[in-house]
């Protein structure tokens, strides 16, 4: 068997899990061909992989500013007449505290250009000025690493090329941002923030049965191993706004009742025992008696509630005491339907959205997301997409 030396390249899975003030965080992330030869691990790390084999694992704790570099954590306050996002943005023509926005939206700051992604958080509004916070948002946060080796094999020429910081890869482009900070929530305008395109009434545009999964298999996949890790065989569970695929664990012992807008759909899902039809953004009250599930599922859905801050409460009052709720979304949706806010809000910021909305019932919660494993080779959207679907799961106990 293969082992890692510094002429191999390994394909690897990277979890990292961090904390927030109330929240466990848990970020997987696939890499592939990594070159041990070529790419960048902190050294102490590095030496606990080499000798490895398929199937090991390394864990690894160390602060995330030691992969980021340092940054200063100070905030920044300017006139308005700085921020200047571009005509085609989806975000709102003025900051909103509380949100993220890429860096390009300053103006006349030394070293940010229009074209700068690199997110800053703004963290306050008034009515002159505004301020943001330039720090990468795990900036001052302990990770705690665990590396799968998945495969091994011989660099068979090297010819030079890019070096690669792996775990670097992993942390930029939104993890962090999903974190609720005390005092400074994330604002909207409540009454456009929930708005769809299509205002028509929703059994119109469901009406005709869709029997598609909404993600990939290597996604369902993923998103069965977290609904495995938190619900128990036996449970009762209540699959909000249901479909054909409720993307369960094989063998799951559950009582699944499935609630949706489509009974075809829901009458071709092998996982639920009994399903009712329900408009929940036209009738947000669930009409079941309270404390009567263990769990309540809303998958890849949650974008497409017209009143949730109605839905998450009802799920509280459906629960039973510890009960838990889980929601999951990808970054794919039905346009005419999607909230507006949905769609201005960054991937890993739309988890703290979910979290906020369901923070005044629920505790103990815990978010996971996956990214950049392989497409799965006969999906028919392979090869035109390379990568699997992202995925994000927020959990909470009633």
């Amino acid at each position: 068997m293969t082992t890692i030396t510094d002429s191999s390249l390994v394909e690897m899975h990277l979890a990292a899990t961090w904390e927030s003030d109330d929240t466990v965080h848990e970020e997987q992330y696939h890499a592939a061909e990594v070159n041990m030869w070529r790419d960048i691990f902190p050294h102490a790390l590095r030496q606990k992989l080499l000798g490895c084999q398929p199937g090991d694992k390394v864990h690894h704790s160390f602060p995330a500013d030691e992969i980021l570099g340092t940054c200063s954590a100070q905030p920044v306050s300017l006139p308005l007449c700085h921020w200047q996002p571009p005509p085609t943005s989806d975000s709102p023509a003025a900051p909103m505290s509380g949100r993220y926005y890429p860096q390009g939206f300053l103006q006349g700051v030394s070293g940010v250009f229009p074209q700068t992604l690199t997110p800053m958080r703004v963290v306050a509004v008034d009515r002159d000025t505004f301020t943001v916070d330039r720090a990468h948002p795990l900036h001052g946060k302990q990770l705690d690493y665990t590396i799968r080796v998945a495969d091994v094999s011989r660099l068979q020429k090297e010819r030079g090329g890019r070096c690669s910081d792996r775990l670097l890869e992993m942390l930029e482009n939104g993890p962090g941002m999903q974190a609720r900070i005390a005092g400074s929530p994330l604002t909207y305008d409540r009454e456009k923030a929930f708005l769809r395109t299509d205002h028509a009434d929703d059994r119109i545009f469901y009406a005709e049965p869709r029997m598609v999964s909404h993600i990939d298999r290597q996604a369902s996949e993923h998103l069965a191993s977290v609904i495995a890790r938190f619900l128990q065989p036996g449970g009762r569970v209540l699959d909000l706004m249901a479909s054909v695929d409720s993307h369960l664990p094989a063998g799951h012992g559950l009582n699944v009742t499935g609630l949706g807008m489509n009974r075809e759909e829901m009458a071709a899902n092998p996982d639920l025992a009994e399903y009712l039809v329900h408009d929940l953004n036209a009738n947000p009250r669930l009409p079941c008696p309270d404390k009567s599930f263990d769990a309540v599922l809303c998958n890849l859905s949650f974008e497409y509630l017209a009143k949730p801050e109605e839905v998450v409460r009802e799920t509280a009052r459906v629960l039973k005491p510890s009960g838990i709720l889980l929601v999951s979304f990808s970054n794919r949706w039905f346009p005419p339907k999607v909230t507006k806010l949905w769609t201005e809000l960054h991937e890993f910021e739309r988890m703290g959205l979910v979290l906020q909305l369901c923070s005044p019932h629920y505790e103990q919660f815990h978010t996971v997301s996956f990214r950049n494993w392989p497409r799965p080779a006969f999906d028919k959207y392979f090869p035109a997409l390379q990568a699997s679907d992202p995925l994000y799961v927020v959990t909470g106990r009633a």
